[in-house]
Parts: structure tokens; sequence; C-alpha cells
């Protein structure tokens, strides 16, 4: 009789009724239609892997390899779930870590396409220089229900409460890990961290000393290249870095000729870490850049009008931590983040401030209770025009915010009781409360199982406030543009998520991480009109509730060969609710976007092989599902699978030589339409070299 976990395996969605789960028995289909070019490259490669773990190299039976130990990504320390160190098992939240050694071996070239391999998090391309990311549902350009740090800074703008992520990036041989949690997180880090929070953490300059150097190659990577060198001081560290690249462009959805948006950018930094006798650490860091993207300015009822995009900005952080002596700490950060963007229909200039203070301490025995003070000015400059801006044109926003998270040991080791809240203070809703419960059971040192319950909400931005922009134009003897107009009585989004989990080590060779969630939303964002001739109004009127399950299975059958599986399917329904007018809607965008605009399913598969001689093989196929259209183009994402495949010779210690080949079993596909402003373009297959040097 098959074990529950053996069950679980085989039937994963037995554990949640999904509105409509597209059977995974038609996965395959598009694939099968390529005339068998990803059955032989995937299932060849992967049966190729497996006849090579079945025996060692002198024939020896895999037995002999079942106990060794897999990498122990149950016991990676975190801090992203409690702000402060704990491991992956504890932790009473989905969690997933991108480890350092997950980022040398993909294929990835950038940050978005990293977070792919995340379950439960949807990110698709929509240009070469611009990506859909979300987590749980709810995806577009602006997407604004993922809250994103990098080294503990925010990186959203206030300006639509999203990120753009062509300024988002750096030495990706300088990141530490990448952690994410899917669903709320917002007593911790405030609003926005709705549906998920990531942290991008760099490493210590501690830990780069010396010289890197890397450059790719290729086609549609015309020139990538980045250096990095790290100098030791008497009680510390620096580095320093920088980093260029030309990408070309992608295919126009409509024509099949050029999209126009090829992508120059040129950026570098620094980071300093010192450490006194007295444990003191303290770390100053910064970042410059320049981004040039083009893009295709689309308006419906207007012609195209090709333009180029300037990204400018730059950060400086500094963060000073110290133990007590008593098992408690302090930390103390502060930043400075100055962005500017200029494209052909807006102007934008965003100043932030931002302190932080947190204490951890034990005040009772198996009580371990962080809390903090945060606050955050934001002032911000649109250089206006007739498509799109704000009225006012300049505004100074400010956030004051206090949270507090008890952590309770109920039973020794055993029952955990997570307890918290944050209060904030915005210029636009006024106070915020939100609160979390949660609970950690680990019967086993192999097994934890844990529930939350929680309260999330994003605060409107400008542009939902007191913007507007032009959605179309209505063609006729004289042209009549379509607005949407910010509410000044627009309102925060809530969230309220009932989330549970399941974690167990199978052995020495695989570990399981289960997650499902049910989240029920109000006063979403959505669209009314306002009376005069097809004017529209930003409205929070909407209700939306969700449920899926996220898994992800690592699983290592010799010490040669490691395999990652990660699947996520959800489902959302959306209605109208309030005093919206919808007679005047025939076909309810707002609620289309909502339930459509993440796929039912993904699925994504890892395979990474160390063969003899210092070669190494690393595959990675991915499943996503179908993507409603977008109303303004009209034109539907289908569901699509692609393959990456790479394969590298460490010559030495020093020098790594590897070949790329990305989105393998289609010439080009699209992955998202954005909502507005932005011709939609299609993602083409990709082959480069690349060349990794320490020194």
């Amino acid at each position: 009789m098959p074990t529950p976990q053996q069950r679980l395996l085989e039937n994963p969605l037995s554990i949640l009724d999904l509105k409509r789960p597209a059977p995974l028995t038609h996965l395959p289909g598009r694939l099968l239609n390529k005339g068998r070019l990803a059955t032989l490259l995937a299932s060849g490669m992967l049966c190729a892997a497996s006849a090579y773990a079945a025996t060692t190299p002198d024939g020896e039976p895999l037995d002999v390899y079942l106990d060794l130990p897999l990498s122990q990504l149950l016991d990676v320390k975190i801090s992203l779930a409690a702000r402060r160190p704990q491991s992956v098992q504890e932790a009473a939240n989905a969690v997933f870590v991108i480890s350092e050694e997950d980022i040398r071996r993909s294929a990835a070239t950038n940050i978005p396409e990293l977070l792919r391999m995340v379950p439960g998090l949807h990110v698709a391309r929509i240009s070469t220089s611009s990506w859909a990311v979300t987590a749980r549902g709810f995806n577009g350009a602006f997407s604004n229900k993922l809250l994103v740090l990098m080294d503990g800074r925010t990186v959203y703008t206030p300006a639509f409460s999203g990120v753009y992520w062509d300024v988002q990036d750096t030495l990706l041989e300088d990141i530490d890990r990448i952690e994410v949690i899917r669903g709320p997180g917002a007593t911790l880090w405030g609003a926005n961290a709705v549906n998920g929070v990531i942290n991008i953490i760099t490493k210590s300059a501690l830990d780069t000393l010396g010289g890197i150097a890397t450059l790719n190659v290729g086609d549609e990577q015309r020139v990538n290249t980045g250096i990095r060198y790290g100098w030791a001081l008497d009680d510390g560290a620096v580095r320093a870095y920088a980093k260029a690249f030309r990408l070309d462009a992608q295919q126009a959805r409509a024509t099949g000729a050029s999209a126009n948006d090829d992508w120059d950018a040129l950026r570098g930094g620094f980071r300093l870490d010192r450490q006194t006798p007295g444990g003191d650490q303290w770390t100053v860091q910064g970042d410059l850049y320049d981004s040039r993207p083009n893009q295709v300015q689309a308006v419906p009822g207007l012609p195209l009008v090709p333009e180029e995009i300037r990204n400018t900005g730059w950060n400086l952080t500094g963060r000073w931590s110290r133990p007590l002596g008593d098992g408690s700490s302090v930390r103390v950060q502060a930043y400075l983040d100055q962005t500017e963007r200029v494209e052909n229909s807006l102007g934008q200039k965003h100043q932030t401030l931002d302190l932080d203070f947190q204490h951890q301490t034990s005040p009772l025995i198996d009580h371990n209770l962080v809390w903090g003070l945060a606050y955050r000015a934001v002032q911000d400059d649109f250089d206006n025009s007739a498509f799109v801006g704000t009225v006012p044109s300049r505004r100074t926003t400010r956030l004051y915010s206090a949270f507090v998270q008890d952590d309770i040991t109920v039973l020794r080791d055993r029952l955990r009781v997570v307890a918290g809240a944050k209060i904030e203070h915005n210029g636009y809703t006024g106070n915020e409360i939100q609160p979390n419960l949660r609970l950690a059971w680990t019967p086993s040192d192999r097994t934890t199982v844990w529930t939350g319950v929680s309260r999330a909400i994003r605060s409107p931005s400008r542009m939902e406030r007191s913007g507007y922009i032009i959605s179309a134009v209505t063609p006729g003897p004289v042209p009549v543009p379509v607005y949407a107009f910010g509410d000044s009585a627009f309102d925060s989004e809530e969230l309220i998520a009932y989330e549970a989990g399941y974690r167990r080590r199978i052995g020495h060779v695989a570990n399981l991480d289960l997650a499902v969630f049910r989240h029920r939303y109000k006063r979403l964002a959505g669209n009314d009109f306002t009376g005069y001739p097809q004017h529209v109004r930003f409205i929070s009127e909407m209700h939306a509730r969700s449920h899926g399950v996220e898994i992800a299975l690592d699983w290592r059958p010799s010490s040669r060969w490691e395999t990652r599986l990660a699947y996520s399917a959800q489902s959302i329904s959306a209605e109208r609710t309030g005093s919206a007018d919808t007679t005047m809607l025939p076909d309810d965008v707002s609620r289309d976007a909502a339930e459509h605009s993440t796929p039912y399913q993904q699925l994504s598969l890892r395979s990474h092989l160390d063969l003899d001689g210092g070669w190494r093989l690393d595959a990675w196929l991915r499943h996503v599902g179908e993507v409603r259209a977008n109303r303004a183009f009209a034109i539907d994402v289908p569901s699509y699978t692609s393959l990456d495949l790479r394969l590298a010779w460490q010559v030495d210690s020093r020098l790594e030589l590897s070949l790329v080949g990305k989105n393998l079993l289609d010439p080009q596909h699209p992955e998202f339409v954005q909502e507005a402003l932005v011709a939609p373009a299609e993602i083409e297959r990709s082959l480069f070299a690349r060349v990794r040097l320490a020194f």
C-alpha cells in the first residue's frame, strides 16, 4: 500500500478542489507538436542522467550513494519570515530560497528570470526590458501586491506601488541568496506585502575578496559583461563592481518585424563591511545606474510611436547592528534612493528617505520578541503630458509605522505560536493595522506542519488617487481621448489570508515543501464610468477570492545528480460591488484582469548533473498555462513550454566556460501583454557563450 507521501506525490491536487485545473496530461501537447524535438531533448537528457546516476564510475549500484546528504535546504538560515535568523524548517510561512548555487547553475542573466524557480510566482517577460512579476495572482506590468527588497531597501515606485524591473539589477555573482515569502508579510514588512515578499541579499564584502569577471556574447545577448574586485581592510573589507550590457530587440507580436525594444544599460556600485571586536557590524553600500531601454508606445486609436526611455538613479544604504550580550540585538538602517524616469508621455522623479529601527529580545523564557519603528518620506515630481500625469505634479508623502511580533514556544521543540501586528499611518487612508497569527508544529526533526491567518493591505498609489492616463482614443472626424482618472476616495485594498503548509525531509535524498492557501480580497482596484463621454475613474469596489496549492520537491538520486521540481495551481474569482456602473462595460476589464492575468498552472523542472572532467549539464524545463487577453490589444497568450540548457566546463578553480541555449522549443512565443501604452512583443530563442574568470 502506498504511503501518504507517495499518494500525495502521485496526485498533489487531491488535497484541494481547484476550479479549472488544466490536466497535466495536456502539458506536452504543444511539445509533441514540435516534431518530437522537446521529447528528444528533455526525456533524452533525463534518461541519460538516470543511466549515468544509476551506477558509480566503477559500476557500483546507486544504493551506495543513497545515504549521501542532500544539500541541507531546510537548514538554510533566512531572515525574511521573522526579521531574525531562522532555518527554513522553522518558518511558519510559505518560504523559498534561491541559493548561490542555483543562481550559478541557471541560464538566467537577470533577477526576474531567477524568480521563475519559485512555485507560486508568475514571471512573464513582456519585452526585452520589462517583466510582469507577481505571487498568487493579479499579474501585470504594474503588479502592485508584491513587495520587493534589495538588502532590505524597498524598491517599489510610489507612482503605482509596483516595481520597474528594468532598474533592479546587480552583478549576479554577488548575490548570496534570494529569500521569498508567498503570501502576506505585512506584519513585519508593511503595506504592499500582500501576496508576497522578496528580499535579494548580496554577499558581505568579507566574502568577495579578489576579483571576478564575466562576459556573455550571443545573438540576443549582444554583450553582457561585469567585473568586481574586493579588498581586505584591517577590520573588514570593501568591494566595487561595474556591469554593462547591450541586448537585441525581440519580435513584434503584430507584424513579426523587430519590436524596437533593444536595451543598453550601465551600472556600478560598492559595498563596505566592518566588524569591531565588540561585535558591532557596519555596512555601507550604494549603486549608480543609467539604463536606456527602447519600446513602442501604443495607444489604441493612435499610430505606434517608438521611444527611448531613460532611467537614471542612485541609492546609498547604511546599516549598524550590535549584539547586546543577553541573546538580544539591535539594528538600525537608513537609506536614500533617487530615481528619474523619462518617457515620451511622462517624466517622473522620486527621492526616498527611509529610517528603520529594530530590537530583538527575549523578555521571558520561551519568548523571542522582535519590535521596531520606521519612517519613510517620498518626494515625487511628475513632468505631466496630455497622455499621463498627476495633480498636483509634486507631492511629499510620509509613512510612519511600528510593529511587534512574538515567537512563543509552547511545547519545547514541538509547538510554537507566532503572533504580531504592524500599525502604519499613511497620508491617504490614515491608520492601518495588519495582524498575523501562526502556528508551527514539529512532530520530529524532519517534519514541520504550519498554519496561519493574517491581514494585509495595499496603500493607494499616486496614480489611483490623483492621476490621469489616456487608455484609448475614439476614432472619428474629431478623435476623442478616453481618460482614466484617479479618485480621492480610492481606499486601501485588503486581504485576509488563510494558509497551511507541510515540510518533510525524506531520508537523505529528498525534501518536500507543500503550501495551500485561500485568500479573500476586498476593495480591489477597478474602473467606473464618470458620465462624461467614455471617461472612467479608478475605484476600489471589487472583491475576489482565490485558492491554490504550491509544491517544491528536491530529489538527489546520487552525489552527481540533483533535480528540483516546482508546481503551482490556483483559481481566482472576482465580482464588482458597491455603486460602480457596469451597464456601460459589456466586457468587464477589471474583473477579467483579476481572474485571468495569471495562469491556472505552472510547472518547473530543473536538473543539475555533474559529469567527469569538470563538465556540468544543467537543464530547465518550464510549462506555463494560458493567460487571458489584454482587452486593449485583444490578444490571448497561449500556454507554452520552454527549455533552457547550459553546458559548462570548469577548466580549473578560476575559469569556467559555458554555452547556454534559452527558449529552445520555439523560435519565439509571447509571455504577456502589458496593460497599457506598450505594443506586445514575442520572446525569441537565444544562444550565448559565457566566460567566468576569478582572479
